[in-house]
Formats: structure tokens, sequence, C-alpha cells
């Protein structure tokens, strides 16, 4: 299928988060180092899903995107009063909406 044609079939919905926003979240999570420095990109995918409203983030990552990164993630986004994120790969995360 084609791009569009999927973001049509599913009623997807394209969003963009601010930039300052984005850097100031990926800031708290650098902070509270809920990763290595050197994954700042995993970490801008946490930061880009937060601010764009997302509930769960799949990636077959397991390294970097676990439980352990959620909790200090979830951490910084609570605190700013914003989405927790619910973290797995793809199957998991299935499971967690009921689709799997």
């Amino acid at each position: 299928m084609h791009m569009i044609e999927i973001i049509e079939e599913y009623g997807v919905e394209l969003k963009r988060a601010s930039d300052d926003q984005l850097w100031s979240l990926l800031d708290g999570y650098i902070s509270l180092r809920a990763m290595d420095t050197k994954r700042t990109l995993d970490l801008l995918h946490y930061a880009s899903a937060t601010l764009l409203g997302c509930t769960h983030l799949a990636s077959w990552d397991r390294r970097h995107f676990n439980s352990r990164v959620e909790k200090r993630v979830n951490r910084v986004n609570s605190s700013r009063g914003l989405t927790t994120l619910k973290v797995g790969d793809p199957i998991t995360v299935a499971r967690y909406l009921g689709i799997g």
C-alpha cells in the first residue's frame, strides 16, 4: 500500500510537536539520566511520542525501549503533566492495546 492510502484507511492524524517543547523535554530526560546521552535519538522518539499524545511506543530495540527507561521517562512526563507512555516490542504493545 502507498502511505497516503494507509493514512486514509486508518484515519492517521499527522501532527507536529513544537521544537522548543521537544528540546525541553529531551533535556529533562537527559537530566534524569533516562538513558545514556549517546542514545539521544532514542530519547527523541520518547519525547516526540509524548508530545504528540501517544500512549504507547513500540520498538524491536528492547535494549533502549524497555520498562527501565519507560519508568524514567514517565517520571519526567508526570512531573510536567504529560502523557504516560507504555513501551515495548510491537507484539507486547499490541497485547497492551488488545489487538494482538
